[in-house]
């Protein structure tokens, strides 16, 4: 029962470690380089400690702030010390040896090492260290590397050298420390496994030869199991727990007749009705028969069909319904209701703001507020109320949607400090909440109508939240979805020419050339970027980043006061549709325009959680291409000759090494911010760099799941997870972040590169990457409407710079010209 230790040098990847020791046996502490002073943690913590491991980090050793108490430790404590890359130099650093630059830069690779163990006289146990870490490890074996600096001379008693060209492992000649170069946590680096057990064995042996310390004992007697390590000690560890109490899941449907006898369950506070509707009735026809361009209206909509199942709609008209919306810049939240039951303000909305105390954080006020739907009951609606009953096949049953910025970074990530004030045009993060909505689904043309009926006398009884009020009547939800199923029904038996999805404003000033944007702008000059980018690989190579993920921002004035934004997002869909995509009207001020492919996570009601980033993208080939006139298909398309080509494109995309590496920096990102979540050992990747074949392109996929800690809800995997997966920042996260505010000017990115999505009343989570996006503000009435779209991409050592330029810029216009 090993006591381990593991100092986190600001990686985003020190938590991948506690997959390589195992589930049960080992009591583990995380805390950061700077958490504790060098007194604290000499004589409150290493006490109760058998060994250390040392992080990967940015940075060097060389500089005291990038590696904190480290440098004090391994100068003052004999205890066994593993270091992985920057803790491996730091071994090497303190005792005396140089770090300089790698003949190469190498990040995200898988090298292949050979072991090379230099012969000693001496073979007790602590010369026999270094040999030992590689015990049974066969050589040569794959690992990955994320390194720009090596040590030069580190003078150790065992190394491992690929092509005799940089080191990859040391030993310390007379104390048990040992360090390795490569990444043993990585995802594709063998034997991490066998290398941290062999580190414990040496551990063991050690305490039990050299030291003879306790440890020996309770190996040998079952009979007096070690005590656990001191409580004030296992809370330092930076590990997150939740803060939700015993469990968040929701008890759905739970029957008297499942629970412990003489235990009651508090009556429901809230049910869910739910009807479905076979009828023939498009989303965007739907849509715009039933909320058209009203403010609060929002739709979460599966554009590209095939891969996703479901899209949703609704709006916030309705007494049980608000608009929530949150600026860091004052800490102040504005909660407005569009259907206030008191109509003596002659129908004006209703406004109520608030400010967060200095210790909260709008995470936190997400997650209160959600946690009052733990108590829910279902059943299907129908007017004779002899419907049959039948579980939604979908996780969203009403709740919150909206967004979060990405300068919510600042509550979320830890150890972020704005180093400027970043206020932002729109809200940093904005949310409706919808206790009415439908849900279409794509595989089986079902429409399903959702209403949460609050019952007040239960939610007062259960102690459930008071403010903000949310749900309808009994008597509303009837009068709703008689309504609804009228409409569609009307709907079904209209024929399309008679719904226009796209206003005929909109066509009329586009036959007559008058939609067009005015003043189209691009912030950063393709000098400008250039610039960037270069000081961005000039930072990989100075270790402080493995990727940066840097962008820009396309402006453009919209003049055209006839046409609408649903108009603007229509045109989007029908030219680019999308996944999870989406279409968020909050208000005449602020509206966004997703086309989003990618999505960021989904927590399901029952806690699993899973995570696909997109890293790796070829435009397929699916016309003749040789010239001779091929057969094609029926559509004209995927001739014999094109196949073979397209084939080919999927077969490079899945071999390229810049792809593969950023694939897998991202991959390797999200287990570690999984890992703070999840129990370690329930994150899981169950498809690796798998290819994946769309309409127009090949993707490389990876998928990664786990399972939350039960006192984790949906709300606080977001923020663990935030800014998203590092595939809008960069990997180490904290670092990548400060060092892109300097390379982007300390300008906001806005709600580009945050996420937007759904919080269930179930627990449910499913949001996307805010990419491929339109922030559509207007200011005032009588002028221009303003767009915004942010781009970019992840710069690596091997980016070339004009390349990465020509994404950018490809991306945003993508966009914007849909618009204009």
């Amino acid at each position: 029962n090993l006591r381990v230790l593991i100092i986190d040098n600001y990686d985003s990847y020190t938590l991948n470690l506690l997959q390589l020791l195992p589930e049960t046996g080992c009591s583990v502490v995380v805390v950061q380089n700077d958490q504790l002073s060098w007194d604290k943690l000499r004589d409150y913590v290493l006490p109760h400690i058998d060994c250390i491991i040392l992080s990967p980090g940015p940075g060097t050793p060389a500089r005291p702030e990038d590696i904190g108490v480290v440098a004090p430790l391994l100068e003052q404590v004999d205890l066994p010390v593993l270091g992985v890359c920057l803790g491996h130099q730091a071994i090497a650093h303190v005792c005396g040896a140089q770090i300089v630059h790698a003949p190469e830069p190498v990040h995200g690779q898988v090298h292949h090492v050979h072991l090379q163990h230099r012969t000693s006289t001496d073979h007790d146990a602590l010369e026999d260290s270094g040999a030992d870490l590689f015990r049974g490890i066969p050589s040569p074996f794959p690992v990955v590397r994320y390194h720009s600096l090596t040590v030069s001379d580190a003078g150790c008693e065992s190394g491992v050298r690929p092509n005799m060209r940089t080191m990859m492992a040391l030993a310390h000649e007379s104390k048990p420390f040992c360090g390795v170069q490569f990444h043993p946590e990585s995802i594709c680096t063998d034997h991490g496994h066998l290398l941290v057990h062999n580190f414990l064995a040496i551990t063991e042996r050690w305490h039990r030869t050299v030291r003879r310390s306790e440890i020996a004992l309770y190996a040998r007697n079952n009979l007096f199991p070690r005590p656990p390590l001191p409580e004030g000690i296992q809370k330092l560890c930076t590990l997150h727990r939740g803060t939700c109490g015993p469990s968040v899941r929701p008890l759905s449907g739970v029957s008297k007749a499942i629970l412990p006898p003489g235990l009651d369950i508090v009556p429901a506070a809230y049910t869910l009705l739910t009807h479905k509707l076979s009828v023939n009735v498009a989303p965007d026809v739907a849509f715009c028969k039933l909320f058209g361009n009203g403010d609060g209206s929002v739709w979460l909509d599966s554009a590209r069909v095939g891969s996703c199942r479901f899209s949703f709609m609704g709006s916030c008209h309705s007494p049980g319904s608000f608009q929530v919306g949150y600026r860091l810049a004052d800490r102040q939240i504005t909660i407005t209701r569009q259907n206030a039951s008191d109509a003596s303000d002659g129908g004006q909305p209703h406004v109520a703001t608030s400010t967060l105390a200095a210790t909260d954080t709008f995470w936190d006020w997400t997650s209160r507020f959600m946690r009052q739907f733990s108590l829910l009951q279902a059943r299907a609606w129908a007017a004779d109320n002899a419907a049959v009953s039948e579980q939604p096949p979908f996780d969203f049953l009403a709740g919150l949607v909206g967004y979060f910025g990405y300068e919510m970074k600042s509550e979320s990530l830890p150890g972020y400090v704005a180093a400027h004030d970043q206020a932002t045009v729109a809200p940093d993060a904005a949310f409706v909440f919808l206790d009415r909505l439908l849900a279409f689904d794509h595989h089986t043309g079902d429409i399903w109508l959702v209403c949460l009926v609050c019952d007040e006398q239960a939610k007062h009884a259960s102690g459930a939240t008071p403010a903000p009020t949310v749900g309808s009547t009994g008597d509303a939800c009837d009068r709703w979805m008689h309504a609804t199923v009228a409409t569609l029904e009307d709907a079904a038996t209209e024929s399309a020419s008679q719904i226009p999805t796209v206003s005929t404003a909109f066509i009329a000033a586009a036959a007559a050339g008058e939609v067009g944007a005015l003043d189209v702008n691009v912030r950063d000059t393709c000098s400008t970027y250039l610039d960037k980018i270069a000081h961005a690989q000039h930072y990989i190579r100075d270790g402080e980043s493995y990727e940066l993920c840097l962008t820009t921002q396309m402006t453009a004035q919209y003049h055209h006061s006839a046409t609408s934004t649903l108009d603007f997002y229509l045109q989007l869909r029908a030219t680019n549709p999308a996944p999870y995509a989406a279409f968020l009207n909050f208000s005449p001020e602020l509206c966004i325009a997703s086309a989003s492919p990618e999505r960021f996570l989904r927590v399901t009601a029952a806690g699993h959680i899973q995570m696909r980033p997109i890293k790796g993208t070829r435009k397929r080939q699916r016309v003749c291409c040789c010239g001779q006139g091929c057969e094609r298909d029926h559509r004209g398309l995927d001739p014999a000759c094109a196949r073979a080509v397209d084939q080919q494109l999927a077969d490079e995309l899945a071999a390229d090494v810049k792809e593969r590496g950023e694939n897998l920096m991202i991959v390797d990102l999200i287990r570690n911010d999984l890992a703070r979540i999840c129990p370690p050992h329930s994150v899981r990747v169950p498809h690796l760099m798998a290819i994946e074949t769309y309409e127009t392109v090949h993707q490389m996929v990876t998928t990664v799941d786990g399972l939350l800690h039960d006192t984790v809800d949906a709300t606080q995997a977001l923020k663990g997870c935030f800014p998203p997966a590092g595939s809008m920042t960069g990997a180490p996260k904290l670092r990548s972040v400060q060092l892109l505010e300097h390379l982007e000017d300390h300008r906001p990115r806005g709600i580009y590169s945050g996420c937007l999505g759904y919080l269930s009343v179930n627990g449910a989570a499913d949001f996307n990457v805010v990419i491929r996006t339109a922030a559509i503000t207007h200011r005032q009435s009588n002028t221009p409407k303003d767009i915004s779209i942010g781009a970019g991409g992840a710069i690596t050592i091997l980016s070339d710079p004009m390349e990465e330029w020509h994404e950018a810029t490809t991306k945003a216009e993508a966009v914007l010209p849909r618009f204009v």
